[in-house]
């Protein structure tokens, strides 16, 4: 006896198999966040905001401006991201200290305006 396999099904199964090679793909390697760190240099500390060489301005978290008030300028710094928008920033220059933050905008956007 012959069976015939619905149509529905037989459409249905190319898309999933995309989906999942996608998927796969996408997933093997390395992290996301470890793709995107960055580094930069820090112009000027108050412990709120960091303005960095690059022009980025970032927000840092108050449970951790205590810690950013004490970075001076051009330490090194280590930018990944967290997810939401949210970083954390690492100084390399004061043994790995670490701080979380957010963008509030781009410095050079304002220079060409």
């Amino acid at each position: 006896m012959i069976t015939h396999r619905p149509r529905a099904r037989r459409w249905l199964s190319a898309p999933v198999f995309l989906l999942l090679s996608l998927v796969t793909a996408c997933t093997l390697g390395q992290p996301a966040a470890r793709v995107a760190c960055h580094g930069d240099t820090l112009q000027n500390a108050s412990g709120r905001y960091l303005p960095l060489a690059s022009g980025q301005l970032y927000q840092v978290y108050p449970s951790d401006n205590a810690t950013s008030m004490m970075w001076r300028p051009l330490d090194r710094l280590t930018i990944c991201p967290i997810g939401g928008g949210a970083v954390t920033i690492t100084n390399l220059t004061e043994k790995g200290e670490q701080v979380r933050a957010f963008r509030v905008f781009n410095f050079f956007w304002l220079q060409y305006q």
